[in-house]
């Protein structure tokens, strides 16, 4: 198996550069950055990749804040590392981020369910 991580921002060859991936795909969570954001790796072909998601859709408080370590607490608990997660992936936002609805293993829309629960407000 080969690993690589790559941040598709970075390839000015690279065809998803300017768009990204869209669409479905089961990834694997590596772990929280913040409380919008996650690292997840899924198989590009026969390669594995790790990509930073970020939550479509909503905001939420920055991590440098006692607000924003609460919340990424909260998503650390829903979200574990070496647990899936089901994407809709929508192309690339800032910083090289793949933008996606992120939903759990039982289905829930858990950027919806952080806008229900009053931890991110709409972007």
């Amino acid at each position: 198996m080969k690993y690589i991580q790559m941040n598709v921002s970075d390839y000015t060859d690279f065809p998803a550069k300017k768009y990204g991936p869209y669409g479905p795909r089961t990834a694997l969570v590596m772990r929280v950055k913040d409380g919008d954001t996650i690292l997840c790796r899924w198989y590009e072909g026969n390669v594995l990749t790790e990509h930073a998601i970020r939550f479509a859709g909503i905001n939420a408080p920055e991590k440098s804040t006692d607000e924003g370590k609460r919340i990424a607490r909260i998503i650390e608990e829903r979200l574990k590392p070496n647990t899936f997660v089901h994407l809709d992936c929508q192309g690339l936002g800032n910083f090289g981020r793949v933008l996606a609805t992120v939903y759990d293993t039982e289905g829930i829309n858990i950027c919806k369910w952080m806008l229900d629960k009053g931890y991110a407000v709409p972007y």
